[in-house]
């Protein structure tokens, strides 16, 4: 088994909680899985910036704290670091208010090889940024060059609904260039529909539909699309056959990092837990074709664990309990 790579933006999510501050922790949604995946003994490589200031710091220090390397993260001086304030409702759920400015040109980052047994993690804004595109393309040509394995994640915030239509492009080509993608029911509602899912419509309705955009669109960009629908479980589109899958319930505490840890929680059962690995080296989709119905469930399950620990705890990462029970058991 190689190494999970992944690209994206460092941020530091402060958490408030009835209109007052609870708890400050680096964040960023593929940062988010790596440092998961890295609690669980896989090795990661982070690309990405950080500021210069303490905000920086405070990613980089937490990268040292979690084994990870800081060989591809360049840090800039130029403007503060990212931070987002997320604001938990009744239901738990999290309303983000973002503050931040990227600096221009830093496309020309250092960026690491990789090799067939590796995988790569992208997604969000990152991926769609004209900017930061110019660091991520690169990465992500080397990666299906190498026949790495791809998995794309759009994270697509009601924020950008302005820009939807010239952004629709790169999520397309995104798709494309993936081995496979992981959308929620919002995401996939906000990039073809223009607006969020109607929580009027039943279940049932609004699965309906996701099947019915598998079929008429998203299968032609990617053979193989997981849709996550929050407490209702997950969907899994295949060339062969689609089907649903529940979530275990759990006492949500926060959903900030939920998506991100089931990515996580899908690649670390993907690259442990089936013969994914050792059907190299055939193409990624080749090997995702040869996996049995029980391999789809192992990784889908690790998933919804990831995410389901996540969501018990204020941590934007699987908490040292859920590593110490994996490892125990």
């Amino acid at each position: 088994m190689g190494s999970i790579l992944g690209i994206g933006e460092t941020i530091v999510d402060i958490l408030f909680r009835n209109g007052q501050p609870e708890r400050a922790v680096p964040g960023g949604s593929v940062f988010n899985a790596l440092v998961s995946l890295s609690r669980m003994g896989l090795q990661t490589t982070f690309v990405g910036e950080a500021g210069s200031d303490e905000v920086g710091n405070l990613v980089t220090d937490f990268m040292q704290e979690n084994g990870m390397s800081q060989d591809y993260v360049t840090r800039y001086a130029s403007l503060p670091s990212p931070v987002s304030l997320a604001f938990l409702d009744q239901h738990n759920d999290a309303k983000y208010v973002f503050y931040k400015q990227r600096p221009k040109g830093l496309g020309a980052g250092r960026l690491p090889r990789i090799k067939a047994e590796d995988a790569l993690l992208f997604g969000s804004f990152y991926a769609l940024d004209d900017d930061t595109r110019e660091r991520m393309v690169p990465l992500l040509e080397r990666a299906n060059e190498a026949g790495a394995f791809v998995y794309y994640d759009p994270n697509f915030r009601s924020s950008h609904l302005k820009e939807r239509e010239r952004l629709l492009a790169h999520v397309v080509t995104n798709m494309e260039s993936a081995s496979i993608v992981r959308g929620s029911d919002e995401d996939f509602h906000l990039l073809f529909e223009g607006k969020g899912p109607d929580k009027r419509r039943s279940f049932e309705e609004r699965m309906l539909w996701i099947e019915r955009l598998y079929r008429e669109r998203l299968s032609r960009y990617s053979p193989y699309v997981i849709c996550t629908c929050g407490a209702e479980g997950v969907l899994l589109f295949t060339p062969e056959s689609s089907k649903h899958y529940e979530a275990a319930a759990v006492r949500t505490v926060s959903t900030v990092g939920a998506g991100d840890n089931f990515n996580a929680g899908f690649l670390y059962g993907l690259l442990t837990g089936t013969t994914y690995a050792s059907l190299s080296p055939l193409p990624p989709r080749d090997r995702l074709a040869r996996l049995k119905e029980n391999e789809w469930e192992t990784c889908l399950k690790w998933g919804l664990r990831f995410a389901a620990d996540v969501c018990s705890q204020t941590g934007n990462h699987v908490s040292e309990d859920f590593v110490r029970e994996h490892k125990k058991s």
